[in-house]
């Protein structure tokens, strides 16, 4: 048993280097969206646009198709 786990030692590490890297990789990513998300200088984003409506607003006239 033990020697066929050295015959196959390039297969362990290459699996457990995929591993690390794709934790790596994967928290990085997280770490990254969230440091974006929580520093963002702009606290007046597209939720906030009903803020900057223009009144009155311009009539439109709109056909519904009831003719």
């Amino acid at each position: 048993m033990a020697g066929s786990l050295d015959l196959h030692s390039d297969f362990w590490t290459g699996l457990l280097l995929g591993v690390i890297g794709s934790f790596t990789a994967i928290a990085s990513t997280v770490a990254l969206v969230t440091w974006k998300f929580l520093r963002r200088n702009d606290i007046y984003d597209n939720d906030h646009w009903k803020l900057n409506a223009k009144m009155p607003f311009t009539t439109m006239w709109m056909n519904m198709g009831y003719w």
